[in-house]
Formats: structure tokens, C-alpha cells, sequence
């Protein structure tokens, strides 16, 4: 009965991680196809970056079905180097859109 459940989990899993590819793909795609309406300059150099960050979380979601080979402490390893990514993201976004906020209530 474990191991049945054992399965499950990463059925469930694998489900989970097949759609997270597929939404991060989804925000690589929008990403890329809203580049030419982003202007140039610092919002177009916050864009870059951003885009760049979410190239490596969409290399890093279509690795995440083979983490379940690597030993438990190389996946504490990329779980903390995902969280540590993710941070960045959500601060280059907030900073970003505060530019925007400040540029648009200038003008």
C-alpha cells in the first residue's frame, strides 16, 4: 500500500510540474511578445532582465520531473536556488513597475 501511494504522490507530482512548465512557457511566450511594445531604456532594461530570469526558471521547470534522481540535499539546493531567483523576480518586478508608476504620475 506504500508504495501505491508513493506512486500517487508522484503522479500528482509530475501533473503539477507538467503544468507549471507549460504556464512558464506560456509567461516566456507573452514576454517575449510584448518586448517590441516595451520602450526603450530603463524599462526596456528591466524587461530584459526579467525576460532573462524567466528563461532560467523555464530551464529549470522542464529539469524539475528528473529532481526525483538527485540526492535529497542537491534537491534542498535547487529548491533554495529556485526560492533565491523567485525573490529576485518578485523585486526587479516591483521596481520596475514602480518606474513605470512614477514615469506615468510625471507626466
Amino acid at each position: 500500500m506504500a508504495l501505491f501511494e508513493l506512486l500517487m504522490r508522484q503522479e500528482v507530482s509530475l501533473l503539477i510540474n507538467l503544468a507549471a512548465i507549460l504556464v512558464i512557457l506560456y509567461g516566456l511566450f507573452l514576454a517575449v511578445s510584448l518586448r517590441p511594445a516595451v520602450a526603450s531604456g530603463a524599462v526596456g532594461r528591466w524587461w530584459t532582465t526579467l525576460t532573462l530570469l524567466i528563461v532560467l526558471f523555464s530551464i529549470g521547470f522542464l529539469a524539475s520531473p528528473y529532481l526525483w534522481e538527485l540526492p535529497p540535499a542537491n534537491q534542498q539546493l535547487v529548491v533554495a536556488l529556485v526560492f533565491l531567483f523567485g525573490a529576485f523576480y518578485v523585486v526587479l518586478t516591483i521596481r520596475m513597475l514602480h518606474g513605470v508608476i512614477r514615469e506615468l504620475s510625471e507626466a
